[in-house]
C-alpha cells in the first residue's frame, strides 16, 4: 500500500491513495437517495472523496461500499471544489477499505 506525498503525511494520520467506489447519502435523506462517489485517499479515521454534491461542513452522511461490506456514519469536515473530506464517526468493516 502506497502512502501519499508529503502534503498528506504532515497530517495527523497517514493517508493512503486508495481508489474505491462508495455510495454516499445525506443522513437526513431517504435511504434510496444515494450518490456514487470515489475515494481519493483514505486514513484510519477519514477519507477524501470526489463528489458532485456540495455538502455543507458539519453535515452527517452515510457511506458504504456497493457490496455493503463497509458502512459508516461520517461528518463532513471540508469542501474544496469537488473534494469533500469526511471524518468517520462510527463504522463497520473498515478492513475492506484497505484490501
Amino acid at each position: 500500500m502506497e502512502t501519499t506525498n508529503s502534503y498528506y503525511e504532515a497530517r495527523s494520520e497517514p493517508r493512503y491513495r486508495i481508489v474505491k467506489k462508495l455510495y454516499l447519502r445525506l443522513a437526513e435523506s431517504e435511504p434510496l437517495q444515494k450518490e456514487e462517489v470515489i475515494t481519493e485517499n483514505i486514513s484510519e479515521n477519514g477519507m477524501c472523496i470526489w463528489t458532485r454534491m456540495q455538502i455543507p461542513v458539519q453535515s452527517r452522511v452515510y457511506i458504504e461500499t456497493p457490496e455493503k461490506d463497509f458502512r459508516a456514519l461520517a461528518t463532513v469536515i471540508y469542501n474544496y471544489q469537488s473534494h469533500t473530506g469526511l471524518k468517520i464517526i462510527t463504522s463497520k468493516g473498515k478492513q475492506f477499505l484497505f484490501s
